[in-house]
């Protein structure tokens, strides 16, 4: 493939300017902000696309699977379906990231491959959403139908390892680019099932002990912050904030550790901030303008809106949320989000926001000089443009 050339010279990476901080209620959103955030340029996005539809020529062009065809036409449709309709951030920033650490050494090869590795983020995020979704019992994702209601099955494992062997088995950095993204697939499963026994665990003992027990547990045994925390990092932060940037540092052949470290850091705090705010779009959340329906109070996740309300409930506010947190019933799901309401959780969540967005901006600029510090302020901004969403300005 002969990528074409974009209008910066290779090796050289331009900053962009810092993104502005704009809070969720005074947000003017329209459809147009729902738009999808583009961190490359209009040249280098139409290389990154060809090398997903070659990918997927690779995928389904199988030796000795020609008497498949009727599998691979599904398969086809299914990659499509759940991989490109995404944001793309995750694919876009490993692209970016290897194009600052490998200043000197860019290649129409070695960007080919960075583009190679930004698909392998992409489709690792179509397996773990689809999953999602279906443990969530999800409706709607990106304002379709979710892939498990559309066609009635699950995303099958689209192994990376078969993307990795085939394009880097000949690279040095190859077996370090397989063990960072087992690693950092392991851990996300990891905090998946914490999600999902955490939710399950509350739901044995809201049936297990009557409600007045309940109140004088109070706050359920996993139901903590430090419970969330874990939740949000393993779950969300790593594979989302920090692999894309791990993949291109390794691919770089980038070996000191504390540069890794670093950026795990700030990935951590990305994810929190940014996990936090989908917590509060899952109740506040305009499902036009989100695309997803809020299913977290009737699932009973363990949600920074429920933490926060059991820190600020009297105790018959507490006995009413606990009576109606986890429960089907429209007029439940409706007493909890009236009590958020009568708490102010808005008001609370967006002295947060500012708050954290802030922390996070500092973190960014303290970091190394050797690490992109405009690609994560692009991150933060792309994501935040695609989480700053509640309604379409009131005023």
């Amino acid at each position: 493939m002969t990528l074409k050339k974009s209008s910066t010279p290779v090796g050289i990476f331009v900053a962009p300017p810092l993104p502005i901080f704009t809070p969720v209620r005074s947000a003017q959103v329209t459809r147009k902000t729902m738009e999808r955030q583009q961190l490359l340029t209009e040249v280098e996005r139409e290389d990154f696309l060809f090398v997903y539809h070659t990918i997927v020529k690779d995928l389904l062009d199988i030796p000795g699977m020609e008497d498949m065809e009727e599998t691979n036409l599904w398969m086809e449709k299914m990659l499509h379906y759940n991989v490109t309709h995404g944001k793309q951030i995750r694919g876009q920033v490993t692209a970016m990231a290897y194009k600052h650490f490998a200043l000197g050494k860019l290649t129409d090869e070695n960007i080919r491959l960075s583009y190679i590795l930004g698909w392998c983020t992409e489709i690792l995020n179509a397996c773990l959403v689809v999953a999602d979704d279906i443990m969530d019992e999800s409706e709607i994702r990106r304002g379709r139908q979710c892939w498990y209601k559309f066609n009635n099955l699950g995303l099958p494992a689209i192994n990376d390892a078969m993307l990795l062997n085939k394009y880097f088995k000949h690279k040095t950095y190859y077996t370090k680019t397989t063990a960072v993204m087992i690693n950092i697939t392991y851990r996300t499963l990891f905090g998946q099932s914490l999600d999902t026994r955490t939710s399950q665990e509350r739901r044995l003992e809201t049936l297990g002990l009557n409600l007045n027990e309940l109140v004088n547990v109070g706050e359920f045994r996993r139901f903590t912050m430090e419970t969330y925390t874990a939740i949000v990092k393993n779950k969300t932060s790593l594979y989302t904030y920090y692999l894309p940037f791990a993949l291109a540092m390794t691919m770089a052949e980038i070996k000191d550790p504390t540069l890794f470290q670093e950026v795990r850091n700030v990935a951590v705090l990305m994810g929190h901030f940014l996990q936090v705010r989908d917590d509060f779009l899952d109740c506040f959340g305009d499902v036009e303008l989100t695309g997803k329906i809020g299913t977290d109070i009737q699932n009973c996740k363990c949600s920074w809106l429920y933490l926060v309300a059991m820190q600020s409930c009297s105790s018959g506010q507490k006995s009413l949320l606990i009576e109606n947190y986890g429960q089907y019933e429209t007029e439940k799901i409706s007493a909890v989000k009236n009590l958020y309401n009568e708490l102010k959780l808005e008001d609370v969540y967006h002295k947060y926001e500012e708050q954290a967005y802030n922390q996070i901006c500092t973190q960014i600029q303290q970091l190394s000089d050797g690490l992109p510090k405009g690609v994560f302020f692009r991150m933060l901004h792309a994501y935040s443009l695609h989480r700053s969403i509640k309604h379409i300005c009131l005023e």
